[in-house]
């Protein structure tokens, strides 16, 4: 719990600090001082990482300790099924790290890096 608290308050400064002017993240006509590329890429993809761990931790940690509930095994396995659909959660995060790997590719031809789809 103390470990999510600090690494969702540590996402948190990393987004509002990452430009001087956090109005410069979406008006182009500010003079900007933001964090390099490199360094946002590399933030990203620790992000991700730790998502898919924090995901991967929430969903493997309470099978041994449901399976040796004093329940019937019926409502032991509804349990593990109803946990188990945090497998969604690590899915998402897979999906979002070929996300983030398909955007640092170069774009093929055209000597400039690909782009999000959500902004420049």
């Amino acid at each position: 719990m103390g470990f999510m608290a600090f690494y969702t308050t540590g996402c948190f400064f990393t987004l509002v600090l990452q430009c001087t002017d956090i109005r410069a993240l979406w008006d182009q006509s500010i003079p900007q001082s933001c964090w390099s590329q490199s360094t946002l890429k590399g933030l990203s993809y620790t992000n991700v990482a730790l998502n898919i761990l924090t995901d991967l931790l929430a969903l493997v940690i309470p099978i041994p300790m449901l399976w040796h509930l004093n329940v019937s095994r019926r409502t032991r396995f509804s349990l593990i099924f109803a946990l188990s659909l945090g497998a969604f959660a690590c899915a998402a995060a897979f999906i979002k790290l070929a996300s983030l790997l398909i955007m640092a590719k170069p774009a093929i031809g055209s000597g400039t890096r690909a782009t999000s789809p959500f902004g420049p």
